[in-house]
């Protein structure tokens, strides 16, 4: 018999088929035995219980009514309006509206979508049966799907503070600007090329601090930042108001942020200290910072050898090479301090040093023999400014001394004469710390030979008659043999005839004197022919 009920309620079999609906969840029951056999026109084939279809159980259709679902009359639903189903093609009952079949279990099947369509037909994700007009998890809504998803802070906030929940089918918010829901925190001072902008253009969802507004977009502006201003925090340049009764002041004019978008930055002071005090105040650009200095950093100093080649103290030798710190600095390593910052300004830096001698930084070591004003006070007289140690004082210079180089004096080295020199390297020539300063007098004044040297001929020349200085018989360029002695001028014995080619040795001969020296002896010799040939 089910066979012959199926093959005329096609639209049953449909559903049994498909797994759809009542029918196909009452399983292998036969179709008698909730239908009996027809008993005349009037016969109600289905029977739905002593209650009726009000009293019908809809859970066993797998639709269970809930919410407001469950107090709707049945064919509000089960209308032909409503039957939208393609098993409604299969019914051969008329009128076709009679029979209980062809809903579809969508919300939009029977509702008007507010959203037409923007969130999908879903409409289970946000509403519950209760009610349409409460959402049914405002903490999961998929707000993402709208045309505003929410990110960062906007996740957190609460949806009574955007939409009013007693007029949720009311006009939505606007949202295409920030501060259609945000007042303007910077009252109209936000500005890029002279135009208002939005938050958006320096904030994101994820808060308004810190802002999105880089050292690149930075460089767009009338005020690139360049050098360490590109990594100095917006808040040192941008101050928020400090204090009520400026906070108060500043906010109206500066909106409730109270920052100052627009700070003075025509030059370097606008921000910065003046870090020399009044030191270049007489100057044409009253000591502007980029004159020595660059956004890089304020050290080094852009002020370079050349530009100190201009000013009255040129750098020559080690003076180029010396480091700034070193004469102008707070510490000065072996210089007297400077003065306090009330002189230096902050950077404590002395630009300007008042002493310009060799003495007003270098230790004397003559001992004052050489004052300032004198022939030889300046010492670049004597010494080169690439380093105090060798001297400069050559033949010719000596030559301007009291006792000149000549003849094999000018190949003797200095220490041999000056044994002063006999010393190392003093390791600093600074007046505050000469370490190792040797004495340099330079007093010996000696000026004879046998100041230097000693006598050879003993004392047959130093008293008597006929005693002599060793320059007259021998100049400096050596001392044998004796050029400048002429026996014929010089000694009493005259060399004539034979005698002039006799070896010198022959009547010269080497003796000892009364301590047992030897010496060449010359004087007293015996001039009579006998003492040296025979009778």
């Amino acid at each position: 018999m089910d066979r012959n009920c199926l093959s005329c309620h096609r639209e049953i079999q449909n559903r049994i088929t498909s797994k759809q609906g009542l029918h196909a969840r009452i399983g292998e029951k036969p179709c008698a035995s909730c239908h009996p056999d027809h008993a005349g026109r009037e016969f109600q084939l289905v029977f739905w219980g002593e209650g009726g279809t009000a009293a019908f159980d809809h859970a066993r259709t797998g639709w269970p009514l809930e919410g407001k679902h469950a107090s709707v009359e049945c064919r509000t639903c089960h209308a032909a309006k409503f039957q939208k189903a393609e098993v409604v093609k299969l019914v051969r009952k008329r009128p076709a509206s009679a029979s209980w079949l062809g809903l579809v279990a969508e919300c939009v099947a029977c509702h008007r979508d507010p959203h037409r369509g923007e969130l999908g037909t879903a409409c289970a994700k946000c509403h519950g049966t209760g009610s349409w007009k409460q959402v049914a998890d405002a903490g999961t809504f998929p707000h993402q799907l709208t045309r505003f998803p929410l990110r960062g802070k906007h996740a957190t906030v609460a949806c009574a503070s955007c939409h009013d929940p007693e007029k949720a089918w009311g006009k939505k918010p606007p949202f295409d600007r920030c501060d259609s829901c945000h007042p303007d925190a910077h009252a109209g001072t936000a500005t890029l090329a002279g135009a208002r902008v939005d938050c958006a253009a320096c904030h994101n969802e994820q808060g308004f601090s810190p802002s999105t507004f880089t050292a690149a977009r930075h460089r767009k502006t009338t005020y690139p930042l360049e050098g360490k201003h590109a990594s100095v925090a917006c808040r040192s340049c941008h101050p928020g108001p400090k204090g009520e009764q400026r906070a108060a002041a500043a906010r109206a004019s500066l909106g409730r942020a109270g920052v100052d978008l627009h700070p003075a930055h025509a030059a370097c002071r606008d921000c910065h200290l003046q870090a020399h005090g009044g030191q270049l105040a007489s100057r044409p650009d009253q000591g502007a910072c980029a004159s020595c200095h660059t956004v890089a950093g304020w050290t080094p100093s852009t002020f370079a050898v050349a530009d100190h080649d201009r000013l009255d103290f040129p750098l020559e030798g080690a003076h180029r090479t010396t480091a700034c710190r070193d004469c102008h600095g707070p510490k000065r390593p072996g210089l007297p301090a400077l003065p306090g910052t009330a002189v230096t300004g902050p950077a404590g830096v002395l630009l300007a040093l008042t002493g310009t001698a060799c003495r007003d930084c270098h230790a004397d070591a003559h001992q004052g023999r050489y004052p300032a004003g004198s022939p030889w006070g300046d010492c670049r007289t004597c010494h080169a400014t690439t380093s105090f140690h060798r001297s400069q004082v050559d033949v010719a210079v000596h030559a301007r001394f009291a006792y000149p180089l000549d003849g094999a004096h000018r190949a003797v080295p200095c220490v041999l004469c000056h044994r002063e020199l006999d010393h190392p390297p003093a390791g600093s020539t600074l007046i505050a710390s000469p370490k190792g300063l040797p004495s340099l007098p330079f007093s010996q004044g000696r000026s004879r030979c046998r100041d230097c040297h000693e006598n050879p001929h003993g004392d047959q020349f130093t008293s008597g008659k006929g005693a002599k200085e060793c320059e007259s018989c021998h100049d400096t360029g050596t001392f044998r043999p004796a050029v400048r002695f002429d026996h014929d001028r010089d000694a009493t014995f005259s060399l004539a005839g034979a005698h002039d080619r006799v070896p010198c040795q022959r009547c010269h001969p080497t003796g000892s004197d009364a301590s047992g020296r030897k010496q060449v002896l010359y004087k007293p010799l015996a001039a009579a022919c006998r003492s040296c040939h025979g009778a």
